[in-house]
């Protein structure tokens, strides 16, 4: 059969009309009105299970049933298709009275629809312990007629109107016997889980208003009751402690599932995901009315849909603005896989909320990360203790605080995973880029990176002791080899795998280059800190001296030097060979699991730390679990466990500023008059080779903004404070004037 579909542009005329309402009773089309439907002359007893109802349709077709019963069920993919549907259920019954959802529906029945609510006549019910998704009519008198009605229709007038857009397929059966089938159904299951919708407190107040009322022809029908905002307080109170306890009466008669109480347990974690999906729901919603609004040519003189072409191209760009493009993967690299869905996170059944693929199928996703045992735990710390050790036994010019930076690059390692959790912490976004992705280790060569990254390699139990060359990362095209290396981790990136990227020897024009390093880290990091997918963090070394990255790429990002050359001989390669063959991921997992407990029960913990001389430190909460372990096992804290974050980059910068100052002192002119010292920052132009771009901005971009007198930015003399610029070099003020005091004593 041909089916020839109209145009907007065809002519309807009557013939062509669309019916949207298909009506079957007793197996013959018929053309009945909703008042013939719900028949309240013939029949006198009504139930109804639909997904929603509105006050206008009790009131209009309802109100004179002697009895009717009104059973309100939900029409919600979200919850479900969800784990923790019961759960979730059970939330948004108790929303709905927090909302004040069911004081509205009663405020908008008439007087009689009310009259019936006090007398009992009409019952409004829901359940909060099941997902009702059934929907059908049973009407009868007591003449042993009645009818069933079946099909997609709710109790609304828009529903059953022949003039509604909406298609619904409406199927009568008089004086059936699957009435009785259905009404059986009803009496035997689907009552036993209702409760109330109408809040016993709103009954009472419904109760006192129609106290000295004994038929309805008493009263005024177009009077109005009013709640008062007390009582409206006390009925949204009050509801919501009836649903829980309706909740305990229905576990107490057996009618409910008992894994109501395990899904209870873990809906927090759906509220995470929640949040997630409404924010890109927002974001698609807000596209999807630009794209309609932008059909029509509005220029004409009547509005007509605007060419297929002109159309195709704004969809296209309309769309790209919430897809991310990634360039095609490279199949050169192996990267092992480390999943968070947080989702799935229930820390008292065992899952942190990551997940590794399965070596048998790797369809399938095992959860990873446990709790170790007292003993493990011991062996573990133990390990790593003699591993940092190992830097004070071979490391020359070793402290404690050199110690402290190695074992902060793991806490860098193990809190990576969780980095776009711990930024969702941050209530203000541009506040969650004080979480670094990036996080760079430095210093000379020789002084054991390369083997700090294999160990952390190892610790994670994923990548086996392999990390990435940066010049192996170098893409194959012989003019775009750099940008496509940066593709590549770009890619890795933006997957959802949140397996640490840990890459070697990254040389030095990703950190001189303006266009290069600075901003692939800009760019990512605010790039990532809009999504809500999970991504990695990136761990690099390099031998570089010249990390000179500005500030907006410095803020997001964690430098920390480690610099001290390691003895090379023969003991001190067993040392570290042993380390890495003995050393797991005992730690990795146990760590990931307390972070995960952390995570679930997030109000427990304070997430935006920040210390007097550090400032923000993302990684409290990872020392916190140290903190912990180490106490569990009965062990001491180290004396090289970091306390607070470093600030390396500004020593570095520091240090740099400190070296040019003592070797070029006649090039710092101090002014008498203002007091301020001054330096023409065009001289250190001579390096531009060295450096790959302009040397004058790499320093004047490492300069404190507290040390500056005006902006650095295209300055040729940079004015300096001149007590707070030596201050901070650490150098003694050759210019500062000396005291009464100190004129007398010589000081």
């Amino acid at each position: 059969m041909e089916n020839k579909n109209l145009s907007f542009f065809d002519e309807i005329d009557e013939k062509k009309k669309i019916n949207t309402i298909h009506i079957l009773k007793d197996g013959e089309e018929e053309d009945l009105s909703i008042e013939k439907i719900f028949d309240k002359e013939k029949f006198t007893h009504f139930i109804g299970v639909t997904y929603s109802i509105s006050s206008k349709f009790v009131n209009d077709f309802l109100k004179d049933f002697e009895r009717s019963e009104i059973v309100i069920g939900i029409d919600n993919d979200e919850i479900k298709n969800s784990f923790n549907e019961l759960a979730k259920n059970l939330k948004n019954r108790i929303l709905e009275q927090i909302n004040g959802e069911p004081i509205r529906f009663y405020e908008e029945l008439n007087m009689k629809s009310k009259f019936n609510i006090e007398k009992g006549n009409l019952k409004i019910w829901v359940s909060a312990t099941y997902i009702i998704h059934s929907k059908f009519y049973l009407l009868w008198n007591d003449y042993g007629e009645n009818r069933i009605i079946l099909g997609s229709a709710n109790l609304s007038t828009r529903a059953f109107n022949r003039d509604s857009t909406q298609f619904e397929n409406i199927v009568i059966f008089d004086n059936s016997n699957l009435f009785d089938i259905y009404k059986k159904y009803y009496e035997e299951n689907l009552s036993k889980v209702l409760c109330d919708y109408i809040p016993k407190e709103l009954k009472r107040i419904n109760a006192k208003n129609f106290k000295e009322v004994k038929n309805i022809d008493e009263i005024d029908v177009d009077e109005v009751f009013f709640i008062s905002n007390e009582d409206l307080g006390k009925i949204k109170e009050k509801a919501a402690s009836e649903i829980v306890e309706d909740l305990r009466d229905k576990l107490a008669l057996g009618v409910c599932k008992e894994n109501i109480i395990t899904q209870i347990d873990d809906i927090t974690s759906d509220r995470e995901v929640l949040k997630k999906e409404k924010k890109q729901e927002d974001i698609a919603e807000d596209i999807a009315y630009e794209i309609v609004n932008e059909v029509i040519n509005k220029r004409k003189k009547e509005p007509e849909l605007k060419s297929k072409n002109l159309i195709t191209k704004q969809v296209k760009q309309k769309i790209e603005k919430i897809i991310v493009k990634k360039s095609e993967t490279s199949d050169r690299f192996t990267r092992y896989g480390l999943y968070s869905k947080s989702d799935f996170r229930n820390t008292k059944g065992g899952k942190s909320g990551l997940f590794v693929k399965s070596d048998i199928d790797s369809e399938k996703l095992i959860p990873f990360g446990k709790l170790a045992s007292k003993e493990d735990l011991t062996k573990a710390l133990k390990l790593l203790n003699s591993y940092i050790k190992g830097f004070e036994k071979y490391s020359k010019r070793y402290t404690d605080d050199y110690g402290k930076r190695v074992f902060e690059s793991l806490l860098c390692l193990f809190t990576g995973p969780f980095v776009e959790e711990l930024r969702s912490k941050i209530e203000i976004e541009e506040n969650r880029l004080d979480i670094p992705q990036f996080i760079i280790i430095g210093g000379e060569a020789g002084s054991g990176k390369s083997s700090l990254l294999s160990i952390m390699s190892k610790m994670t139990g994923i990548n086996r002791g392999d990390y990435y060359q940066w010049e192996e990362l170098l893409g194959m095209s012989q003019n775009k080899a750099k940008r496509e290396r940066l593709d590549t981790i770009q890619n890795w990136i933006l997957e959802n795998n949140v397996n640490p990227i840990l890459v070697d020897e990254i040389d030095g024009d990703f950190f001189t280059k303006t266009n290069y390093g600075r901003d692939f880290i800009v760019n990512i990091s605010n790039l990532c800190v809009r999504r809500d997918d999970p991504y990695p963090v990136f761990i690099g070394t390099t031998n570089t001296k010249s990390y000179s990255l500005p500030k907006e790429a410095r803020r997001r990002s964690y430098y920390l030097i480690i610099d001290r050359e390691i003895t090379k001989n023969s003991e001190s390669k067993d040392f570290f060979k042993n380390i890495y063959e003995n050393i797991d991921d005992t730690l990795f997992l146990d760590f990931s699991f307390r972070m995960a407990e952390r995570l679930e029960n997030s109000f427990a913990y304070k997430w935006d730390h920040y210390s007097e001389k550090g400032g923000f430190d993302f990684l409290y909460n990872s020392r916190e679990i140290f903190r912990e372990i180490y106490e569990e096992v009965d062990m001491p804290l180290p004396r090289y466990f970091p306390e607070k974050k470093y600030n390396d980059d500004s020593e570095s910068n520091k240090e740099n500023w400190k070296n040019l100052y003592l070797g070029s002192k006649s090039d710092f002119i101090y002014d008498e008059v203002t007091g301020h010292l001054y330096y023409n920052i065009k001289k250190l132009n001579e390096n531009d080779k060295y450096y790959g771009t302009s040397t004058a901005q790499v320093y004047a971009d490492a300069l404190p903004q507290e040390v500056c007198v005006n902006s650095v930015h295209g300055a040729v003399n940079i004015g300096l404070y001149t007590d707070e610029f030596f201050d901070w070099i650490e150098v003694h003020n050759p210019y500062k004037k000396k005291t009464f005091f100190e004129k007398i004593f010589g000081k």
